[in-house]
């Protein structure tokens, strides 16, 4: 039993023992149970970095931005959206995607010089 401060320089062994009702703990980084090469590092400039393979695979900074190193992948048939709307961009199982809504924008440069619709073009400008 400590009834103050316990400062340990070293390791500290707990034998896979449960901690429970623990407060807040202050860490630099955690590291998976025999695999040095996954951790989760908490820097002091406000960045949270996520490592497997030994290799950064993902960040996030103070402003709640998302980095990946990697890619992204939506499960078959998933959606990506905000808080307000889910699926704003559907992803059917056989890849077809579809949006919720009106894509806005200008094409700067077409892969093709025709460009076809399914649907109905209500506006379109001659692409050079």
């Amino acid at each position: 039993s400590v009834g103050g401060d316990l400062d340990i320089t070293g390791s500290v062994d707990f034998s896979d023992a449960n901690l429970t009702n623990v407060g807040s703990i202050q860490l630099d980084s955690i590291f998976g149970d025999g695999d040095a090469n996954t951790s989760i590092t908490f820097s002091g400039s406000d960045v949270i970095t996520i490592a497997t393979g030994g290799s950064t695979a993902a960040t996030f900074n103070a402003s709640q931005v998302l980095t990946l190193s990697g890619n992204i992948i939506i499960p078959d048939a998933g959606n990506i959206g905000s808080a307000s709307d889910t699926d704003a961009i559907a992803i059917a199982a056989d890849g077809v995607v579809t949006f919720g809504a009106s894509i806005v924008g200008t094409l700067d440069t077409a892969a093709q010089t025709n460009i076809t619709s399914v649907g109905t073009l209500t506006s379109s400008q001659s692409v050079g």
